[in-house]
């Protein structure tokens, strides 16, 4: 009802008609994905982050209409929308990212002479690593007319586009944040390319997005646990962030194919004495090393390794 964002995977959650504990199981490809900033559906209701801007005075209605086959009963219905009533007014007082889109509809009250566009701005300005909260002129900005050339890993979100929906980066510092809006209330950052690392053990600089998600998912006597008391959001939100990991890894492994050496792998004649008789699979491929979990070549790894200690 709060996401900006909607998830592009394959969900599957067939098993949770049983008795056990709720599973959140996601297959396939997994991204974030963001529309335009006013509908384009037929039924003209607005959806994700739509709903933040357009037809807000209706907005606990657009929001209950957002959930499908969801009906609240009519005795807990009234209490339902009063819960409602104030977890939209929190999130106007304290979340950076709400208040970036109530700045995007104000301005389409104004006046609508010219297309506006608003720019979720990539770059951090704050150390994540501290407690201080971002405000809106960090995170976002609107752009009337014409847009000069952004950051690559900008999301510039359009007026009325053409029905495309744009991808999230796992890299932007607001992915997780667009998602999970009633777990990041106050619009804290996430994730970002340059979070220096304090330990001198390893030479690198900054740390990693997994690193990150590992420091996150730790509990802490001295931070508030609201992360950790989601419930079900708290396992969606954990298999969510082990996707980014996955995808952020596989796509350093198709860019660094030099590093682990695997032009090794891709010698026809190799393919050959290993029974490959068809040339349609031989050709230029990413090759995932053996530290790669769940690989082809890490699950031989492993094998070998088991059959080893047995033997």
């Amino acid at each position: 009802m709060f996401s900006f964002t909607s998830t592009g995977g394959r969900l599957n959650d067939n098993f949770n008609f049983g008795g056990g504990p709720y599973t959140f199981r996601l297959s396939g490809h997994n991204y974030h994905r963001i529309g335009t900033l006013l509908p384009t559906h037929a039924d003209g209701r607005p959806r994700f982050a739509q709903l933040y801007i357009y037809d807000t005075e209706n907005e606990v209605d657009n929001r209950i209409y957002s959930i499908q086959n969801f009906t609240p009963s009519s005795g807990d219905e009234v209490i339902f929308r009063d819960i409602l009533r104030e977890l939209i007014e929190m999130l106007d007082r304290h979340n950076s990212l709400v208040q970036a889109f109530r700045m995007a509809r104000e301005r389409f009250f104004e006046s609508t002479m010219q297309p506006v566009r608003l720019r979720l701005i990539a770059s951090r300005t704050t150390d994540g690593r501290l407690t201080n909260l971002p405000v809106v002129s960090e995170i976002a900005a609107l752009l009337p007319g014409d847009v000069d050339e952004t950051n690559n890993r900008d999301v510039l979100i359009e007026e009325r586009g053409t029905g495309h929906i744009k991808r999230i980066s796992e890299l932007h510092p607001k992915y997780m944040t667009l998602q999970y809006p009633i777990l990041f209330p106050y619009g804290e950052h996430g994730y970002g390319l340059h979070i220096p690392m304090n330990t001198g053990t390893t030479d690198r600089n900054n740390i990693s997005l997994r690193e990150y998600y590992c420091f996150r998912l730790h509990f802490r006597d001295s931070e508030g646990h609201n992360l950790h008391h989601a419930g079900r959001l708290f396992h969606t939100y954990i298999v969510d962030a082990y996707a980014a990991v996955t995808e952020n890894n596989l796509d350093w492994y198709k860019r660094n194919q030099n590093k682990i050496r695997s032009e090794l792998y891709h010698r026809l004649h190799e393919s050959y004495f290993n029974g490959e008789r068809n040339a349609d699979s031989i050709g230029r491929r990413s090759i995932l090393p053996a530290s790669f979990t769940g690989g082809r070549r890490h699950m031989v790894q492993q094998y070998q390794d088991a059959m080893a200690i047995c033997r």
